[in-house]
């Protein structure tokens, strides 16, 4: 059969539709593809890239080794063996070089680590084997320059994830709000602020913002005005009686229009924030 007739007879997806099915953004889709020869999509006659699914199933493939701690580079060849039933390992490989970059103050380095990893692995991944156990890193720790460390790797992870965020266009008029609800800075709303834009979504983040000092009001006026489809709220501490009172009201009006997320701790702090469309969200969200 022609190629032509079997891309017509095979269900095909375009790298969009490919990234919303496996969580992989579509810069880390190419990378995969021309660093490391591990897809190899069709093309049509414009050259647009398309997938079927055995590309589908072997992106899914190459994210259980990646989940198993196998780096990206390593990949290829495991790629026609059965998944080995390995322990799903804790932290990314290249771990111990960021800790080294980081402890020499090493600034070049630690950002030109940081916007490869970007590029190669999917943000979820990164999430849970580099920035939640370098957190449990620090907190270990109790050497003199511990809390410099942290505070230098906290400045330039979020330096990156801003920088990355502003170079991807945005290919929907989808109005995306993320509000960090915390007073001191949390990278969890950088992180969450390049997550949607990977996405194609228009982003709007606002760090440390303060529903106190603000009041609500301001909140659904902005939303109106930039005509904000989603918002995420970010938190890992506890706001004010007034603040949950004010989010319990509008939330559920603001469901009329949009929908909502909750990340980090405040899904559990004040579970009263949660409606049965953002419950699951929130679970899932980081």
């Amino acid at each position: 059969m022609p190629c032509d007739d079997l891309m017509m007879t095979e269900k095909q997806y375009a790298i969009s539709e490919v990234s919303e099915l496996t969580g992989v953004n579509t810069v880390t889709l190419r990378a995969w593809q021309r660093r490391y020869g591990l897809l190899n999509p069709k093309r049509t006659p414009k050259g647009h890239r398309v997938y079927n699914d055995d590309d589908v199933n072997q992106i899914k493939t190459i994210l259980t080794w990646l989940d198993k701690g196998v780096s990206i580079g390593k990949v290829k060849p495991l790629l026609s063996q059965p998944v080995v039933e390995l322990a799903d390992n804790e932290t990314l490989e290249g771990f111990d070089s960021v800790v080294a970059n980081i402890e020499a103050f090493n600034k070049a380095k630690l950002e030109k680590q940081l916007i490869q990893l970007l590029k190669e692995y999917p943000l979820t991944l990164l999430h849970k084997q580099l920035l939640t156990p370098l957190d449990t890193h620090f907190e270990q720790q109790a050497l003199p320059l511990t809390s410099v460390n942290y505070a230098f790797w906290l400045a330039t992870l979020n330096e990156v994830l801003i920088g990355t965020t502003h170079q991807i266009k945005a290919k929907s008029n989808q109005q995306v709000l993320v509000l960090g609800l915390d007073e001191k800075p949390n990278y969890a709303v950088a992180l969450q602020g390049l997550k949607h834009k990977q996405q194609g979504k228009r982003v709007i983040v606002l760090e440390q913002f303060s529903l106190d000092r603000h009041g609500i009001s301001a909140v659904d006026a902005m939303v109106k005005q930039a005509g904000v489809s989603q918002v995420v709220l970010v938190a890992d501490t506890a706001l004010k009686a007034k603040s949950v009172s004010d989010l319990q009201h509008w939330l559920p009006e603001f469901e009329q229009v949009g929908r909502y997320e909750l990340v980090g701790a405040i899904a559990e702090i004040h579970p009263m924030l949660l409606s049965s469309s953002s419950e699951q969200v929130a679970s899932e969200s980081q």
